[in-house]
Order: C-alpha cells, then structure tokens, then sequence
C-alpha cells in the first residue's frame, strides 16, 4: 500500500527513486532473513553528496563533498535494541552484517528481569518523498552556479565605498534514505541549500563585518537575496564602525526569531542528548510525558514545517512523527538511540520568564545555520 501522505514527485525524483527500490530492494530479503531468528529487524541506508563553492576577491574555488553511503541495521531479542553499520552497500557486505548482529542479539543473555520491548510497526505502507523545489540546483552548470552567486558577491561588494572585502561561500547537498522493516520500504530524498555571505569595512583605521546567512530544505530558491538586504548588510557593518564595545555584564534582551532557537540549542540542547540519558545526566529525563510550560506556551517540534534546514520526511525508523506538542515533552526527537536534542531544552526556556519577548514564532533549531544578521 502507498503512502497517500508521500510527495508527489517529479520526473526526476521519480527515476531517482526507482533507482533506490532497484538498488537496494535485497534489503527486504535481509530483513526477512534476520526477523527468522530475532522478533524485530530493520534495514536504513543513507548516503549524502554535496557541492561547496567559496567565492572572494581574487579567486574562487569549488570542491565536490566526498560522496558518503552505509547501512545500520537493527535488531531486537523481545528484551533490547541493537544496532551495526557498515560503511559498504553491496549485498554481500550487508548480509554478513546481517548474520553477525543476530548471532550477537541472540546470544545476548537477560538477567529475567528486563521488561519486554514489543516493537509493532506502523500498518504496511511503501512510500517515495522527495524535497519540492523551484529551482533545482541540479539543473544549473558549475559555472552557472559560479556566475550566479559571484554576481550577488559582487553587488555586495560594491554596495559601499568602505567594503574592502566580500565573501559568499554556497553549499548544496543531497541526502537518500531507504528504510525497510517487514512492512514496507520508504525512500526519501533530502536537497538542502546554504548560503553565507560576509562583507568587510574598514574606515582607515579599524575594520569591521557583517554576516548573512540563509539556508533550508529546498530548491536554489531558499536562498535568494534580495537587493534590499545587502543594503541593510552594508548599513550594518558601517554602523558597526562608529559601534563601542557593550561593558560587561547581564541585561535583558528582545530575541529575534532568526536567533531564539540559537540561544536555546546553545543554552539547553546539548545537556538534553540521549547520550546523557546513557550517563544519567540528562535533564530531560524528568520531563518526558509531563506538562513543563504554562498555558500560555505552545510550541511543536516539526520536521516537515516547509524550508526548515533540519526538516525531512521521515526519520530513522521510518516515521513521520511530531516530537512534543503544546506543554507537553512526548519523547525522544529521533529513534531511542539517536539524539534527544533540544525540544525539551526549548520548551523550558521558553515557558520562563527570560522568553517573555518570545511569542507566536516558528523557532528554528539548527545550531545557526538559519541564522542572519
């Protein structure tokens, strides 16, 4: 059965696709193969390529991201998870990955007290997702690509007569997934796109800068600049100039949306990973399942909110799923063994009284990659 929930997809999202049914459809042999010995068993591949271009006065470079694949494979003995990767893709090499983790799980003993872990999947589906883009940066030339983001440089650049320097540095990646457990095989395809741009001024005597950087899930379309905001980057490193260094100290501050889901994931995000939960450290542990903000605090952790940088349709159990809703921490932001992250983190901060400013915005968390100034 299909996903009525999946992407439509172009025609060549849908090649690309078929492609991973075709290529990695021997997962579902290995699945069944594993689930003869152990209750549970799941196949994930993921691969990840990508395009870097770093563009300044007096040259310009362009690398290609070394293309990355592997596989994680999951197996359950009725009592516990475990997992192996492999960094190979062929079916031999998975197969005898395979036979290695069963032979592990079920030799794994139990000390007869360790409650069961019934893992019942979702009713069977097979789906195919794919990013929907505008501009799809595959349908543009290296030097197209290099033209197209050395003009917007250049209009930088040439904004104010105290620029001496300005940089833009653009980056595509394209990221597949197939899941496969004994319900289904469900494919995505994850395009992201960044771009930062930098300009320096100077005044004789001293020099300054200012950042701009754009970001999301989609197509070249997430990242155009309008005119009107290089004029405010030029304004702003001007202005910076005639700045004074802010004296030390505490104060209270309006946070802008672009920034709230920055100063969370800093301040709370990584005291709340899954890896402290493994070292009884984590402080999330106490609000999984129970209400930590006040009514007048809402937010849902979403991956499919359209554009997001860490957006993606499903995750790495093959789930679409929203991670805490209202006032409430549901559970873990990826699969038990993944990293909790930040929602429990952000929902506390913003329930207190330093996120009194904070209201009505779609935060984003992606450790600044959507961040501008």
């Amino acid at each position: 059965m299909t996903d009525i929930g999946a992407t439509a997809l172009t025609e060549r999202d849908a090649a690309a696709a078929a492609d991973l049914r075709s290529t990695f459809g021997f997962l579902r042999d290995v699945v069944a193969e594993m689930e003869r010995s152990v209750p549970y068993a799941a196949a994930l591949m993921r691969s990840s390529e990508g395009l870097r271009l770093d563009l300044r006065d007096g040259g310009q470079t362009a690398n290609r991201l070394d293309p990355l694949a592997g596989v994680v494979l999951t197996a359950s003995n009725g009592h516990a998870l475990e997992e192996t990767a492999t960094d190979h893709t062929d079916p031999d090499a998975v197969r005898a990955a395979a036979a290695e983790l069963v032979a592990r799980v079920s030799a794994r003993t139990t000390n007869g007290s360790a409650p069961p872990l019934e893992i019942v999947p979702e009713a069977p589906h097979d789906a195919d997702y794919a990013t929907p883009m505008r501009i799809d940066p595959a349908s543009l030339s290296l030097a197209d690509k290099l033209a197209r983001y050395e003009a917007v440089r250049r209009q930088l650049r040439e904004s104010d007569a105290r620029a001496v320097q300005a940089s833009a540095g653009y980056g595509e990646t394209l990221q597949q997934t197939v899941f496969v457990n004994r319900v289904g095989m469900v494919t995505q395809q994850v395009r992201r796109t960044t771009l930062a741009l930098i300009l320096f001024v100077s005044d004789g005597q001293q020099q300054r800068y200012d950042y701009f950087g754009r970001g999301g899930t989609g197509g070249l379309e997430v990242i155009e600049v309008p005119p009107e905001d290089l004029a405010e980057m030029a304004e702003t490193a001007v202005g910076l100039l005639a700045a004074r260094p802010v004296p030390a100290g505490v104060y209270d501050i309006v946070a802008d949306p672009s920034v709230s889901g920055t100063i969370a994931h800093e301040a709370f995000g990584h005291g709340v990973e899954t890896d402290m939960f493994l070292k009884e450290r984590a402080r999330a542990a106490h609000y999984v399942g129970q209400k930590v903000g006040s009514e007048l605090v809402n937010i849902v952790d979403d991956a499919t909110v359209p554009g997001g940088y860490g957006g993606y349709f499903i995750d790495d159990e093959g789930l679409k799923r929203l991670e805490g809703e209202g006032r409430v921490v549901l559970r873990y932001l990826e699969n038990p063994n993944g990293a909790l992250r930040d929602i429990a983190g952000i929902v506390t901060f913003l329930a207190s009284d330093e996120a009194a400013f904070i209201t009505g915005q779609v935060i984003s968390v992606s450790g600044g990659l959507t961040m501008h100034g």
